[in-house]
């Protein structure tokens, strides 16, 4: 139970992650194209700080509820647990494997070969199993087996270690921005965070297929759409609105022949288009 809470924490915290990151994307793409087409007259500017604030919130309590399952995890959590029971951190044989039929297809002769073919799969099956597992325990606490609590310690501190610039990053950046020991040297950028969200994959993975003995292959399911989204977040921060960035894009007015204007048709038109010289000067 406590793994299948930890794992379901981590996916509703990282679902927010691809967002994030299409969303910056998307930001300096339309920064940059403006900056490109921008008059002499004119800077480019965020005009909806308030929408680019909320994004900023996100990704802040991202680090911060990153770093909460963190300590779910080792503050009287799962890894506490098992080291009061480290039993159930154990080698796996192929004959604890669950199997089901495995549909066979071709020439394979009469019953008794079929059988023959069904067992060598079936086998084969439980031993690709069994090397997964085997090889996730040895992942998690290498060299030592049986497991004890002291090998389970040396699990934690590893951990704890691997994701300290995560810690760093909350505790002197995300939740006391405004505080005397706020540290930007600290903070981590998305793409920095890709190597601490690794880490997490790689507990929660081995520990899945330990602890649980059903399947060799361990999967988040992620139900986080980024289309569209992060282009409308980004023309609402750059341009202030949908409406506004209808306007620069010069979108095609209402019409009986066309009466849904083609925002994302002539969006992309906008960014293939090479920068207008009469924009350069100041005129259109």
């Amino acid at each position: 139970m406590m793994l299948d809470e930890a794992i379901e924490a981590y996916v509703v915290t990282k679902r927010r992650y691809p967002l994030l990151r299409a969303i910056a994307q998307e930001l300096d793409k339309v920064m940059g194209q403006l900056s490109a087409k921008k008059t002499s007259r004119r800077r480019v500017r965020i005009w909806n700080d308030a929408v680019l604030q909320l994004a900023r919130d996100s990704f802040d309590m991202f680090v911060i509820d990153l770093f909460s399952i963190r300590e779910r995890l080792v503050r009287r959590g799962l890894l506490h647990l098992l080291e009061k029971d480290c039993a159930r951190l154990k080698r796996c044989d192929p004959s604890e494997i669950s199997t089901r039929p495995a549909i066979i297809s071709g020439n394979i002769g009469g019953p008794e070969d079929y059988a023959r073919i069904q067992a060598e799969v079936q086998q084969h099956h439980r031993e690709l199993v069994t090397q997964s597992i085997n090889g996730a325990l040895d992942g998690l606490i290498p060299g030592e087996y049986p497991v004890t609590p002291q090998g389970v310690q040396t699990l934690v501190k590893r951990f704890m270690k691997e994701t300290e610039p995560l810690e760093r990053d909350r505790n002197r950046v995300r939740a006391h921005r405004y505080e005397r020991h706020f540290d930007v040297q600290h903070f981590q950028s998305l793409d920095d965070l890709q190597s601490q969200l690794d880490i997490f994959e790689r507990l929660l993975g081995d520990l899945y297929l330990v602890l649980t003995r059903n399947s060799f292959i361990f999967r988040l399911d992620f139900h986080a759409s980024t289309e569209g989204t992060a282009q409308d977040l980004a023309d609402i921060m750059v341009h202030g609105s949908i409406n506004s960035a209808v306007n620069a894009y010069r979108v095609a007015r209402k019409t009986n022949k066309n009466p849904v204007p083609w925002y994302y048709f002539h969006r992309e038109k906008f960014f293939e288009s090479p920068p207008n010289p009469e924009d350069e000067q100041g005129g259109g």
